[in-house]
């Protein structure tokens, strides 16, 4: 439906000069035309429809439920309002040019509205990459192909509507071109490559806000429009024709101006407040195969939708990374906490813990029924794989899960250069838990435990758990002479780690490094697993005990003589018994991609072909891959721009030589270090990985000379990633037991100690 109306003057119907020289006198008449149209249109509207008018100057938007009827014109001249079809759900709907300028005004002055508006872009964009491709399957394999002639993406065909379902999007006005039908026959690259192009005008007029240069002054002999001045918007072709007539005479655009043509855009960009990666996005839209003779050529332009779409994606996703490189310490290398590539193993360590609860369906009435069957096997997880390939953070993501599930952890880790006495990893676990403030409830169950037991089964724990001592009202005298038998022991520590279960609360024990375990714990590691074979007492023989053992291991370190070999293969050939066995593996390459890119703030299609070399350096080992990466950074390989971020020498990094070992690594990283910062680690190491700070403010002036400041080498090695916080905030740990072991290497290498 299409109508006019005529301003009721003296002028002619067909008359479209201003009807009023007298301001005063125009925006009078000119309210008043615009309260007869609403009228009007209000009449015409259904008794049950809801109608809402909104104004706008010189516009009047009268809605209902189901379609926009839209009135527009300029003071003085003749109005128009015409019917539209409304998208379903939309709180709004606009054209792309109202769109910016009525989002122009609103963001002028403020910047956090100015961020929003290129976050909504995004938004904008991958909604109309959407309805530009469809997916299709070519011989068993889906691939995405244009499905909109090119022609018809361009900033006059499309509007921009927000709804609940989708937030911001955008579709086009016309989905049809005279030349559609000739799709399936032109080339199908050539299409691709110019939808691209035409893709970028269009987000380089979207980000643009327009502020600065409009696309038309990129082009040959274009007379660059002024600012804030309406222009027409070309289609591709359009837009190649004007660029041909110049061809001929330059024989078309050489690359060794495309830099320069490039860098006008990308400074257009950045004077106009454009985030730096939109405008990398813009360029790679815009530098695609079809650009030859109209641009310019990117060295890094878009090859395909499927990698469009996965920048949307990133930019959507994580806003602050990919679109305003405004994360914490964008100038370091920064590797986050989330965990990837590691979702099949968390679900097996997931699916054990299932299995000991008995929570393996939703389905009540089985697990009603499941009470009555047999007593399930001991579920024990066992992960194994090489240093640093990221076996014990594994355990530690899965503890999360476990915890939110109510489950109860404790943990424990055997180390190198500490050679302790028999069983006393082991029961660090209780003791640091017992350490916390726990609930009254866990306090009186662990009392009344301990009070069945006679005095010398208590003065053994007491001996081995200092701190059941506080659970005591009159604790008995610790028999340093007394020898218990070992079923005695792993009685006594089943019954504590049941103890420590209220009301049947699952438990998981976590061993970390049984390659370094003392063959007194390994014993006891199997008796906690067989302890339901071999019959040991329980606290409260009503309630089935829920305990899962985690183990972990190096692989490499050990042989088939070794006393953790013949454990394992005990476990495995158990009965009573389910060994969950996860081998820990080197990241693939797409792991590997995704890792650098959320680390270097750059998208994927950037990152690959530097994430291949580093996987054919590292084998994908996670610690391997994050010293590697970061010795890029020291030699100046790996460099980073306050504007365009990392950027980095493939070749140069090709050349770098391959470590052995992770140990290789942090051995040229230790060696760099001032002297007294790598004493000060030495010192550190005598206590173990884990170093509590009220005992290295006791030993930091252990010499009377104060030749080693403990404190500022911890520092300094915290700033390097040497060292951690440990989550206790009263401890510092070595980031990994190899740094520790290296540290002491490289000290009795220098023989300075």
């Amino acid at each position: 439906m299409s109508r006019h109306i005529f301003p009721p003057s003296d002028a002619g119907t067909d008359d479209l000069s201003p009807l009023y020289h007298d301001d005063t006198t125009c925006e009078q008449r000119w309210g008043d035309i615009v309260q007869k149209i609403e009228a009007d249109l209000a009449n015409n509207v259904d008794q049950d429809e809801r109608c809402i008018v909104r104004r706008g100057g010189t516009a009047a938007v009268v809605t209902t439920p189901n379609h926009y009827f839209t009135v527009t014109s300029a003071p003085g001249t003749a109005l128009h309002y015409k019917h539209v079809d409304r998208v379903a759900g939309s709180a709004y709907k606009m054209k792309f040019s109202e769109w910016i300028q009525y989002q122009k005004r609103n963001t002028a002055s403020d910047a956090a509205q100015t961020k929003k508006y290129f976050e909504r872009s995004v938004r904008i964009l991958n909604s109309l990459v959407l309805k530009i491709i469809v997916t299709v399957v070519n011989s068993g394999k889906a691939e995405m192909v244009v499905a909109v002639h090119p022609n018809i993406i361009t900033t006059e065909n499309i509007m921009i509507h927000q709804s609940m379902e989708e937030g911001d999007a955008a579709h086009f006005i016309q989905t049809e071109h005279e030349e559609s039908s000739r799709l399936d026959d032109d080339d199908s690259v050539s299409i691709k490559y110019r939808a691209m192009t035409a893709l970028g005008i269009v987000a380089y007029e979207l980000l643009m806000r327009g502020i600065g240069p409009p696309m038309l002054s990129f082009l040959p002999s274009t007379v660059t429009a002024q600012e804030g001045s309406t222009h027409p918007l070309l289609s591709v072709d359009e837009y190649s024709r004007n660029a041909e007539s110049e061809v001929d005479a330059r024989s078309r655009m050489k690359r060794s101006r495309a830099s320069d043509q490039q860098g006008r855009i990308a400074n257009a960009m950045i004077e106009a407040g454009v985030p730096y990666p939109l405008c990398r996005f813009v360029i790679d839209l815009l530098g695609g195969e079809c650009s030859d003779g109209l641009l310019f050529r990117s060295d890094n332009a878009f090859q395909s939708f499927s990698d469009i779409l996965a920048d949307l994606r990133q930019m959507v996703g994580n806003p602050e990374a990919f679109i305003h490189l405004s994360v914490k310490d964008r100038w370091r290398l920064t590797f986050g906490e989330k965990l990837h590539g590691r979702d099949v193993e968390r679900k097996m360590i997931k699916d054990a813990a299932a299995r000991v609860t008995g929570a393996t369906s939703n389905d009540a009435l089985f697990e009603a029924l499941a009470l009555l069957l047999p007593q399930n096997k001991q579920q024990i997880v066992m992960c194994h794989g090489k240093p640093g390939s990221g076996k014990s953070r594994l355990v530690m993501e899965a503890r999360k899960d476990l915890e939110n599930q109510g489950w109860l952890f404790l943990s424990c880790k055997f180390e190198r250069l500490i050679h302790a006495e028999p069983l006393s990893i082991m029961a660090s676990a209780f003791d640091e838990f017992l350490e916390k403030r726990l609930e009254e409830s866990r306090c009186l169950n662990i009392r009344t435990h301990l009070k069945q037991l006679k005095m010398d089964d208590i003065s053994i724990l007491i001996k081995h758990v200092p701190s059941l001592i506080k659970y005591l009202d009159d604790p008995p005298p610790i028999l340093d002479d007394f020898e218990a038998n070992k079923v005695q022991i792993h009685q006594l520590f089943y019954q504590l780690l049941e103890a420590l279960s209220l009301s049947g609360q699952p438990i998981a024990f976590f061993v970390d490094d049984l390659q370094w375990a003392d063959a007194a714990s390994l014993e006891l590691f199997i008796a906690l697993s067989e302890a339901r074979e071999s019959g040991l007492p329980c606290v409260d023989s009503k309630q089935k005990s829920k305990i899962m053992l985690i183990g972990s291991y190096r692989d490499n370190e050990f042989d088939d003589d070794h006393q953790l070999a013949k454990t394992i293969q005990q476990l495995k050939s158990s009965n009573s018994v389910e060994v969950t066995d996860i081998s820990v593996c080197g990241f693939d390459r797409d792991t590997l991609s995704q890792i650098v890119s959320e680390s270097l703030c750059l998208p994927l299609r950037r990152t690959n072909s530097l994430s291949e070399i580093i996987l054919q350096k590292t084998d994908g080992i996670v610690i391997h891959m994050i010293e590697f990466i970061e010795r890029l950074t020291i030699d100046r390989i790996l460099t980073h721009s306050f504007v365009k971020g990392w950027e980095w020498d493939s070749e140069a990094i090709e050349g770098c030589p391959i470590s052995e070992s992770v140990a290789e690594m942090f051995t040229f990283k230790l060696k760099m270090l001032p002297p007294d910062v790598l004493r000060a680690l030495k010192i550190c190491t005598l206590f173990g990985i884990h170093m509590e700070k009220r005992i290295i403010d006791y030993v930091h002036d252990f010499d009377e000379h104060e030749n080693v400041d403990i404190h500022a080498g911890l520092e300094v090695a915290l700033k390097m990633g040497l060292v951690e916080i440990a989550s206790t905030t009263n401890s510092f740990k070595f980031a990994h037991d190899i740094i520790a072991q290296v540290t002491v290497m490289v000290v009795k290498a220098r023989a300075e100690f």
